[in-house]
């Protein structure tokens, strides 16, 4: 899937050094987007409600 964070080139991700026949290797899920989970993070950690991510969307603090 193309990115479209703005991240170029991709971003790589070392592998195990340590290999076993019976564990998958690479990670279980892709790495995230740049801001993917801003809104999430905002939310929940500081506790930042829509109307506040609304307002920080419109000055473009962040974006989505």
């Amino acid at each position: 899937m193309p990115r479209t964070d703005g991240v170029e080139p991709p971003v790589l991700v070392p592998g195990n050094p340590l290999k076993m026949s019976r564990v998958a290797e690479g990670p279980e899920t892709r790495v995230p987007w740049v801001g993917e989970h801003t809104a999430e993070l905002l939310a929940d950690e500081l506790g930042l409600d829509a109307d506040e991510l609304a307002r920080l969307r419109a000055e473009g603090v962040i974006t989505d």
